[in-house]
């Protein structure tokens, strides 16, 4: 909602130095107010497939690179997208990252009055979207070139029918697969990957084998149905941070939909601060705390106890 005492101020300027792709606009200043969405460079789509929401906690240089390596991947030449980017906190180095660079997608911007949580940013920026897919993605994911890139396979979701959710791998940095695709998180795996980490090993401890194998996968790149994603009223607000991307899994799943790979890898450059930073850590133990004691849990939970007893009875694996 936009409020009357809010004012957005977007100058805009077409004589600027070098080129500027057809049907875009350099733009010189942005301005961005409080709970005001601004457009930024392209004109609005008439019928964008795709919304990609991003959010912004200071994360200037991560969030333009992330932009730039999405222009750069090949998808946005065959997937008409427009991209939401929430200002979590005031980012006066992303906002003048933005104004110098030309967009070949549409791009809104808002600024939040108050700082809000992971869900409740997604959730805003869902709000504004108007395409078939909700992407949500992390400012340190980089997205990879895909030179030979078909529209086919720019658009993974064309893939399976009647898939609700598709992830990508991740890879980290050195090209190591990431442990995004996860078990069922129990207390006692909470505890044994801690034991683990805080020893120096690898935490494999509630890490599935697969995407087809897991219960929830983490929310730093996902691709979504909107109207799956409405259907479900997105992800649950009252986990500030931390495990609403399980909860969401879980809900997801229970509502009879399923999970898929997207058939294409991006590489997640984890900041995981849950053990760097106090708040971080208080977050991540309320956050399971509410987790464990949901509906939502114990509900997933009894229902794979059921289908595990029917495949031992049955002899299925």
């Amino acid at each position: 909602m936009v409020r009357l005492d809010s004012i957005a101020i977007v100058r805009w300027a077409t004589g600027l130095p070098g080129p500027a792709p057809t049907g875009q606009t350099r733009v010189r200043q942005v301005v961005v107010s409080p709970n005001v969405w601004i457009r930024v460079g392209a004109a609005a789509l008439a019928s964008p497939v795709c919304s990609l929401s991003v959010v912004s906690h200071g994360h200037g240089v991560l969030v333009h690179r992330m932009l730039m390596s999405f222009v750069t991947s090949g998808f946005v030449e065959h997937t008409p997208t427009e991209v939401l980017l929430t200002l979590n906190v005031v980012d006066d180095q992303l906002q003048a990252l933005l104004a110098d660079t030309s967009w070949p997608f549409s791009l809104k911007v808002v600024l939040n009055r108050q700082p809000k949580g992971f869900g409740s940013n997604h959730n805003q920026a869902f709000r504004e979207a108007r395409g078939e897919w909700f992407v949500v993605v992390n400012p340190d994911i980089l997205w990879l070139t895909r030179e030979r890139a078909s529209a086919g396979e720019c658009q993974p979701w064309n893939g399976a029918a009647n898939a609700a959710v598709f992830v990508p791998r991740q890879l980290d940095v050195q090209g190591h697969a990431q442990d995004s695709f996860r078990e069922l998180v129990t207390p006692t795996s909470a505890v044994v990957r801690t034991i683990q980490r805080c020893f120096g090993r690898r935490a494999n401890a509630g890490v599935a084998r697969s995407v087809c194998t897991s219960d929830w996968v983490n929310a730093a790149c996902l691709i979504i149905r909107a109207q799956v994603y409405r259907s479900l009223r997105g992800f649950d607000e009252r986990y500030f941070m931390y495990c609403e991307d399980a909860d969401f899994c879980l809900r997801l799943q229970l509502a009879g939909h399923t999970i898929a790979d997207a058939g294409f890898a991006v590489i997640h450059d984890a900041q995981r601060n849950t053990f760097r930073q106090p708040r971080h850590l208080w977050w991540h133990l309320t956050s399971l705390l509410r987790f464990w004691c949901s509906g939502v849990f114990w509900r997933y939970w009894l229902t794979k106890q059921r289908k595990a007893g029917s495949r031992s009875h049955t002899g299925h694996p």
